[in-house]
C-alpha cells in the first residue's frame, strides 16, 4: 500500500489544479466514512494519539525529557499518517467515480 501524506500525493488528484483538487476531495472524502476501514483507521489513530500523549506527558510526570516528548510526538505522527493513508485509499474509488462524470 502506498503512503499518502497530502491530497497531491493521491494519483487521481495529482494532476489537478489546487482548487479543483480540494473541491473533488471535499466532495468525495465524506463518502469514505461509510466503510469500516475508515472507522478502524480512525480508532487506530485515536489509540496512537492517546499512547503518544501518555508517553510525552504522563510517563514519569515529574521528569521532563525531550526524548520522551519526541517519542510521543513520533507516535502521534505515525497515527496521523496511518489514518490519512487509509482514508485516501478508501476515498480513491469515489474520486475516480467523480472524475469520470
Amino acid at each position: 500500500m502506498r503512503i499518502y501524506l497530502t491530497t497531491r500525493s493521491i494519483p487521481e488528484l495529482a494532476s489537478l489544479p489546487d482548487l479543483k483538487r480540494e473541491e473533488v476531495w471535499q466532495r468525495c472524502h465524506p463518502k469514505a466514512w461509510r466503510h469500516w476501514q475508515t472507522w478502524m483507521a480512525f480508532l487506530i489513530m485515536v489509540a496512537l494519539w492517546g499512547l503518544g500523549f501518555y508517553v510525552a506527558v504522563y510517563q514519569d510526570a515529574d521528569f521532563f525529557s525531550w526524548s520522551k516528548f519526541l517519542a510521543g510526538f513520533l507516535i502521534l505522527a505515525i497515527g496521523q499518517v496511518v489514518f490519512f493513508t487509509l482514508l485516501a485509499d478508501v476515498t480513491r474509488r469515489y474520486i475516480r467515480e467523480e472524475l469520470s462524470k
